[in-house]
């Protein structure tokens, strides 16, 4: 598989979903209106989402590269 180009630095690419998910809680803690509790929900799902889709495309690429060393 060829490896994609990131248009951030990697560091920063990495860091996202916790900024996502870190930002989330801060909104929805610091804010009282219903509005910024459905923003805040939101952003910690994106951040969720995204750590457990590089998660599982990570675990199945190792899997992959794994099975082919074996052949």
């Amino acid at each position: 598989m060829k490896p994609t180009r990131h248009r951030l630095p990697k560091p920063i690419y990495e860091c996202l979903p916790y900024c996502y998910i870190l930002l989330g809680i801060f909104i929805a803690y610091s804010i009282s209106s219903s509005f910024a509790i459905i923003c805040g929900a939101l952003l910690i799902a994106i951040g969720l989402v995204l750590l457990i889709q590089r998660h599982n495309y990570r675990s199945d690429s190792q899997a992959i590269t794994q099975h082919q060393r074996k052949k």
